[in-house]
């Protein structure tokens, strides 16, 4: 790439790229410290990737606004050619001559995430139709055109979300991401999703930058109806029941009482499975340990031992096996 080396060492000639004036660092963007984070975030976009560490930099270590990092972390990024910032709007098109499409595609994501020049966005669109034009004749068929593509996913963005699969598109548009616009995280069809720093956990709690909020309920949107989110949701109430999350005291009670009032079930599918499993079988009832339900329990004082033995009151019993019932079936004693 002679010709991009030339253009830039000739821009390094017209003007220092870090932008020192007799003798001192001269700050990327004047009046910084008097610009609320809206008016830097606009000017950010016209600044070298040198430039934007310098900014982050300075940002960090004073004010740390949210913001202005985060469309800090989204503008940051290798430039698509060697010298890329340096280059004027007019030296863009011989820098391209060479270049593939691969290197076209980086020119224009970085082209749109910053500086957005229309004469520079239609040059490397008519470069790689050109591109695709003669490699698609070389292979004997037809090139994707990208920037059809991109025209019918923004038709789409614009309104709602096609609710039928037939409304969205069936050709080579379908490879393009819905959403993928040139804003920031937390800006256009990104603006309700919450902060990027923002983390959710299993008890409800909400943080942000690693502190845990006092208003998780904010962060929350309204839960879709009849969705698994939905308090209103007959299915929602079942399936927290099922998990032990949300019990109906009285009526776990009375599956114990039932159970209780015969024999305990030898098979295990015959135990509860909803909440009612936390109840204890037996702990109910006013009568002591070793009789009523908990008869056929064994004396409170037995233990068994891993060797298979029993001792009461801390003896061995000479007859254990008389202390053992039979294993559930299906379960972790049980040999078959």
């Amino acid at each position: 790439m002679k010709i991009l080396n030339a253009l830039r060492d000739r821009h390094s000639q017209d003007a220092d790229p870090a932008g020192r004036e007799g003798g001192e660092a001269k700050f990327p963007i004047r009046h910084y410290d008097r610009l609320n984070a809206k008016r830097v975030n606009e000017k950010l976009p016209q600044h070298s990737q040198v430039e934007l560490d310098a900014i982050e930099t300075y940002e960090r270590s004073h004010k740390d606004r949210s913001t202005v990092l985060q469309r800090l972390r989204y503008l940051r990024g290798p430039e698509p050619l060697e010298g890329y910032d340096a280059l004027d709007e007019d030296d863009v098109p011989a820098a391209l001559q060479d270049a593939d499409v691969k290197t076209l595609d980086g020119v224009r994501d970085y082209e749109r995430k910053l500086r957005r020049r229309s004469l520079v966005l239609e040059e490397v669109a008519g470069a790689r139709r050109e591109w695709r034009s003669t490699h698609a004749e070389q292979a004997g068929g037809e090139a994707r055109d990208e920037e059809r593509d991109v025209e019918t996913m923004h038709k789409l963005e614009a309104g709602d979300a096609p609710t039928d699969l037939k409304d969205w598109p069936s050709d080579s548009a379908m490879y393009k991401t819905y959403g993928e616009d040139d804003q920031p995280y937390g800006e256009g069809l990104t603006a309700n999703l919450g902060p990027s720093d923002l983390a959710r956990y299993d008890d409800g709690s909400i943080s942000i930058k690693g502190k845990k909020v006092d208003n998780p309920d904010d962060y929350k949107g309204e839960p879709i109806p009849g969705g698994p989110t939905d308090p209103n949701s007959p299915k929602l109430a079942a399936r927290k029941r099922e998990a032990g999350v949300e019990r109906d005291e009285e009526r776990d009670l009375e599956t114990m009482r039932n159970l209780e009032a015969g024999d305990a079930p030898a098979e295990l599918d015959d135990w509860p499975s909803d909440s009612a499993m936390y109840k204890t079988y037996g702990a109910e009832d006013d009568q002591p340990y070793g009789e009523g339900a908990t008869a056929k329990l064994g004396p409170s004082d037995l233990a068994r031992h891993e060797d298979g033995s029993i001792s009461i009151k801390g003896k061995k019993v000479d007859n254990p096996s008389d202390y053992k019932g039979d294993p559930v079936p299906g379960g972790p004693t049980d040999p078959n």
